[in-house]
């Protein structure tokens, strides 16, 4: 559903169907009932004019120490449940492969990229990629022991679709490994609050607001385990991770098009000073183990 259907329909919540309200701003909405948060924006995975917009090293420098770090935490914890010689794993919106190379030495790994020119990238290192979106791309009969949604569950617009498609494409004992930001994280929770002061970057980009592939989901672990019930799996294990890191925060900073070196440097200044005094906050990015029933 786009923003002006939004603004003109009632929308039901997909965890509790209560109704959603707008929020801080035209195509935010938010459950008053489970917290739950929409966000009306449109993907543009492959569009060219918003790519033009990144600088692609940037982003790659920015993001990987963060997510091969939390992919060896979340792949260990993996492995507590999910049992057998080499089972195997489709993580979805696999990007650059990262999780695919940690997972690698303990399950039988496939990644399903959406995003033409990152999963090009991760073709010419080796990694075994479909291309398309889940659950469409994947051939008729495969089915997997695990499907991972390692920052990627957020960004779907069709929620109960993708979960659907999760119970038909596992194993009868087969798990959902979700990572996701936290809606409770203090971090959101201050952009928020930095909103209504007039101080809107923190959560346009925090939603990733005018990126190719913006945020159209704001979960936090109870009301995703409600929503899982719902189309049939049980938690099995929850917990967050570290919220940052402070090796690549410029380059995250500014691969989105911050054109003002200034204010790119500040924000890394700022953000760099934070990052010690996160760990006495609740964390912005939580994970969670489902079971199938």
């Amino acid at each position: 559903m786009t923003e002006s259907e939004a603004i003109n329909h009632q929308v039901a919540c997909p965890v509790c169907g209560a109704i959603l309200i707008e929020g801080y701003v035209s195509w935010h909405y938010y459950c008053t009932s489970c917290k739950y948060e929409r966000g009306f924006l449109t993907p543009e995975i492959n569009a060219p004019e918003v790519h033009r917009k990144l600088d692609e090293l940037k982003r790659i420098v920015g993001l990987k120490k963060t997510r091969i770090a939390n992919a060896i935490l979340l792949v260990e914890i993996l492995r507590k449940f999910v049992h057998g010689e080499f089972p195997r794993l489709l993580d979805v919106g696999s990007g650059y492969g990262w999780f695919l190379d940690i997972a690698a030495s303990h399950f039988n790994v496939t990644g399903l990229e959406p995003d033409e020119h990152v999963a090009g990238i991760a073709e010419m290192q080796g990694k075994s990629v479909i291309r398309g979106y889940f659950p469409s791309a994947l051939q008729g009969h495969e089915t997997f022991d695990v499907i991972v949604f390692n920052d990627v569950l957020e960004h779907i617009p069709n929620i109960p679709e993708a979960l659907s498609a999760c119970k038909e494409r596992l194993n009868s004992e087969g798990f959902v490994l979700l990572c996701m930001p936290d809606s409770s994280g203090f971090l959101y929770n201050l952009s928020k609050r930095l909103h209504i002061l007039k101080i809107r970057y923190p959560f346009y980009r925090l939603w990733q607001f005018g990126l190719p592939s913006p945020h159209v989901h704001y979960f936090n672990i109870n009301n995703i385990s409600e929503l899982m019930r719902r189309h049939g799996f049980i938690i099995c294990a929850k917990g967050h991770l570290p919220t940052a890191l402070i090796e690549g925060v410029y380059d995250r900073i500014a691969f989105a098009g911050i054109n003002n070196s200034l204010f790119r440097l500040l924000l890394w200044a700022m953000i760099v000073m934070s990052v010690p005094l996160l760990k006495f906050f609740p964390s912005d990015i939580f994970y969670a183990i489902f079971k199938r029933q």
